[in-house]
Formats: C-alpha cells, structure tokens, sequence
C-alpha cells in the first residue's frame, strides 16, 4: 500500500471527527460557561439588593411605607429572590443556596440588632464557624468553679479566662440546630394543623395580610416580602445545621455538663428546666459579650426593682434597652413613646452606637394595622394620635434652652414625613 495515498484516505476522517469533537467541546463550555454567567448574574443581583442594608431592615411586620420605599431595597430584594429561589416548598438549589449565603451570612443577630448596631455584632458566621472548638473551649471552662458563675454575679473580669464568646457562640449554634423549640422549625411553615382549618402557618400569614392588597399596597408588599424572607432564612439554617452530627455536639442529659448546667440555671433564674443553649446563652452576657445582652432577659422586667444583677447591669449601663421596648409598643399613647425614643437616641449617642433611626420612626409612627403581635389581646389600644399631633405637643412642652431634645424631634419630624407615616393614625 502507498503509503501518503494511505494517510491521505485517512487524514480527512479524522479532522472530520477532530472538528466535530473541538466544536462539541465548544459548546460544552460555552453552555457551561453561560450557565455559570447566568447564576453569577442573578447572585450578583442579590449582592446589591442586599448591599444598602442589612436584611434586618426588611421586616416591616407592623409598619406602612411610603410610595418612595417601591424602589428601595427591600423590593430589589424580594424581586432577585423571586428569581433564584422561585419555590419556597422544593429542595434549595446551588443558585438559591449561593443567593441566601450572600443574604444571611453576616447578618447582625440579636433581640435589638435590626435597630441598633452592636460593635462586633453576632452573626451566622461566626456562630457557625467552628462550633466542635466553641464546645470545646465551653466544656473546659466548666471545669473550672469561678466560670460556672453559680453565685449568679456578673463577671466581666472572666470574659477572656473563661472563653465568653465560645459561650454565646455555641449557645446560638444549639438553639438553630438542636433545640426543641427550633428543631424542624423550616418544616413547620408548611404543616397543615387541623385547628386552622388544615392550613398551614405560611398561609395563614398570607391569609392575614391579603387583606391589606388594595387598601395598603405597601405594607402588603412589606410584609409579604418579610414572611418570604423568614421562610427562606429558616430553610437556608435549616440546610447549614445538616452539615453537623448532632449526636457529638449536642450536651447530653447523662453528662457532668449538663448537670453543671441545671445547677448554674437554678442560680440564676431559679429554675432548674432550662435547656442547656438558653443557660450558656445567659452565662455569655454575665461574662460581658457585648452582642449577647438582651438575648436571655428572663430575670423579670428589666429595671422594675429586679435583684438580679444582670437586670441591674442592663438597667444601668443600657438604659436604652427598657426604653426601645416602650417606644415600639402600642399600648402606650404617641407621645409617651416619643419621649422613650428621645432616650433611646441620647443613651446610644452617650455611648457611641449607631441607631436606625429611619427604622425607629416608622416603628413609632407607623400605623400599627398591621401588627400581628398585639392583634388578638385584650388589652385596650390608647387614643390614636398622629406623629404630628405628639410632635407638635413636645416641641410646646420641651424648654428652648434643651437643644439635644430639639434637635432629635426636629429630625423625627423630617423623617415621618420622609417616610409617610407623620399624620398615620391607627384604623
């Protein structure tokens, strides 16, 4: 056989099949690497909904917004969620799991985080971390009497010595993943229960603010955004807790630990049932983790003749705290609660804190419809009055001479009137 004629008969099958299989390959990859511009596109577009703020901010359970916040984050927001993460009940993808990452992982945590901005604040990542090191620097801290604070006094002194944050960081970590109360919570959002009904939870939210479609569009768009975005959180620590075998890190009720804990827990509280998450979460702030007072308040009423030191502690040092909390409930009349944002505002100016105070005012003079808390009590509602009718009642009754106060009502009003809400009465 000729051998050139040979390779010749056989050279152009083979760049056939050559450029067959590199044209292949080409797709191949630009598929992929569409599919891969696509997903970094919509994540991207999570980036920035979520970049103004915090997702703390996007919780507008009992307020009304203005037409103004239509183009505001909290929109963007629930739009780039819609895309990543169309089904709430389906499996989470990669795309949704990368989108809610960007979300949630450096969220600020805590009863008052989406308000005041606590330095060096709790979050999902650090709480997830290392917990296996967090438990371990906790169990060898009980060993040792003067961190086991069984006299119930606080010791800022032991913050270091004691390990205070493995404390309030493995505590966070077992209430998410090993708590009764929050064990399974994802599956509860869409568990049909017979006394409603046969509806689940997730619909009798949406049940609930239905309502508000035609007659408040805004709080409508509020608060549907907020519930999905409670949903996915909840799903999004659920997935996180599965990458942990609880059986190791859990505190087992036959342990010298959880014993030690039962005991710490009758010191503080006088009550000998608390699970070991809330008991660590409570020795964290006597050790003075700053993001962790606030948490575990179960000593009575914050600064009402409490004798319990860490009552006395919060009272003194974050008199903002007790005050936060009679600002945003309605039961008190408006201009009661201004006075207590006015304090709020000085006590966290005194210290160097950041306030929302956008967030404060629309807690204070929004309309409180939509407040699912206070809904069914029997407590009986004050006069409704406007912010502008409690404003103008102070700026009468507050000296000339008290600039400070002025000044924050000055800046109150400003803002009611930046966000709708300065003539919002109750319905």
């Amino acid at each position: 056989m000729n051998s050139p004629t040979f390779l010749r008969s056989i050279t152009k099958p083979l760049l056939v099949v050559c450029c067959l299989v590199a044209l292949l390959v080409l797709l191949w990859f630009l598929l992929g690497t569409n599919q891969q511009e696509q997903l970094e596109e919509n994540v991207e577009a999570v980036k920035i909904a979520v970049e103004p703020s915090t997702i703390s901010n996007y919780d507008f359970n009992n307020q009304s917004l203005s037409n103004a916040s239509k183009d505001s984050a909290q929109y963007s927001l629930a739009d780039a969620l819609t895309q990543v993460c169309p089904d709430l009940q389906s499996d989470l993808s990669v795309e949704c799991k990368l989108a809610l990452d960007e979300i949630f992982w450096d969220k600020p945590l805590g009863d008052y985080s989406e308000f005041v901005s606590v330095p060096n604040p709790l979050t999902y990542r650090r709480i997830f971390t290392d917990p296996p090191s967090d438990r371990a620097l906790v169990v060898e801290a009980l060993q040792h009497r003067e961190c086991r604070l069984q006299e119930g006094d606080l010791r800022l002194d032991l913050k270091e010595s004691c390990h205070g944050e493995a404390f309030a960081k493995f505590a966070s970590f077992m209430k998410f993943c090993d708590s009764k109360e929050n064990r399974g919570y994802e599956i509860e959002w869409f568990k049909q229960h017979p006394n409603h009904d046969g509806k689940s939870r997730f619909q009798l939210e949406m049940d609930h603010i239905e309502q508000y479609r035609e007659i408040e569009p805004d709080g409508y768009f509020g608060m549907r955004n907020s519930i999905w975005s409670d949903v996915l959180e909840s799903r999004w620590l659920h997935d996180k807790c599965l990458h942990y075998d609880m059986s190791q890190l859990r505190i087992r009720p036959e342990s010298k630990e959880f014993s030690q804990l039962e005991l710490i827990s009758l010191g503080l509280v006088h009550v000998q049932a608390l699970e070991p998450a809330t008991t660590l979460s409570m020795m964290a702030a006597r050790f003075g983790v700053g993001w962790s007072f606030g948490v575990e308040v179960l000593v009575g009423p914050v600064g009402l003749g409490s004798r319990d030191s860490y009552g006395k502690y919060l009272y003194e040092h974050h008199p903002w705290i007790p005050k936060l909390n009679e600002a945003l409930v309605p039961y008190y009349g408006r201009d009661q609660r201004l006075r207590a944002s006015i304090e709020v505002i000085k006590s966290l100016q005194d210290i160097g804190w950041e306030l929302n105070l956008d967030k404060l005012v629309i807690g204070v003079c929004g309309n409180e419809t939509y407040s699912r808390v206070y809904e069914h009590s029997a407590l009986k509602l004050p006069p409704s009055e406007s912010c502008s009718e409690a404003l103008e009642q102070l700026n009468a009754e507050i000296p000339q001479s008290d600039f400070r106060e002025l000044k924050i009502l000055e800046e109150f009003e400003r803002l009611a009137l930046k966000h709708g809400v300065y003539d919002a009465v109750r319905e």
